[in-house]
């Protein structure tokens, strides 16, 4: 029985001192002092500016400064390399929408896609990311297994070297092969 209203009063005092805490702001002061608000000034962002220097009234200079408003490009940060318009190693150097609709004709559906970036097929058991450079050319593959399955088997790795190489030199290619993937991408020429 003391166990229990030893119990009780300890809930009741957590549940009574928590109250305070739960109020509007979650703050209570501490011996009557009020806390004083962080004060920031709001922060513009920075944008690189033109900077150009005129001569004023009596040989003053003046800097004027003129904004630059950037648009966000989704390729700036494509660094991706593929072969030259023109120069096709297999399916490297073609259009990505070329290049999907050849897949699709083996089999291959569509799984996701990102902007710029890659796209994402699954064929057979396989989940297929083709990145691609700024002008939409396949500049690299990766191969992967989907789950429950862990490895790519070797007649599946000799059937994706053939169809995203073909008879393409090796030496301008980094290819990795490993049990749970298969990456090629373009290296821009030969070493």
């Amino acid at each position: 029985m003391l166990k229990r209203l030893t119990l009780t009063t300890i809930i009741l005092f957590l549940i009574l001192a928590d109250i305070g805490f739960c109020q509007q702001g979650g703050f209570q002061p501490i011996m009557g002092k009020t806390p004083t608000p962080i004060k920031s000034e709001p922060q513009n962002p920075v944008m690189p500016s033109s900077e150009i220097v005129t001569e004023g009234v009596g040989g003053e200079t003046k800097l004027e400064v003129k904004a630059q408003t950037f648009v966000y490009d989704p390729y700036l940060d494509n660094l991706l390399k593929s072969p030259q318009e023109g120069v096709k190693n297999g399916l490297f150097g073609y259009r990505i929408s070329e290049v999907e609709k050849y897949l699709k004709t083996h089999g291959a559906r569509n799984h996701s896609y990102a902007f710029g970036k890659y796209s994402r097929m699954v064929l057979s058991k396989y989940l297929l990311i083709i990145s691609f450079d700024k002008n939409k050319r396949v500049g690299a593959v990766k191969i992967e297994p989907i789950a429950p399955n862990n490895k790519v088997l070797p007649n599946a790795r000799e059937f994706f070297m053939s169809v995203f190489l073909g008879d393409a030199n090796a030496s301008d290619y980094s290819i990795s092969v490993s049990g749970s993937s298969l990456e090629i991408k373009y290296l821009g020429g030969s070493l």
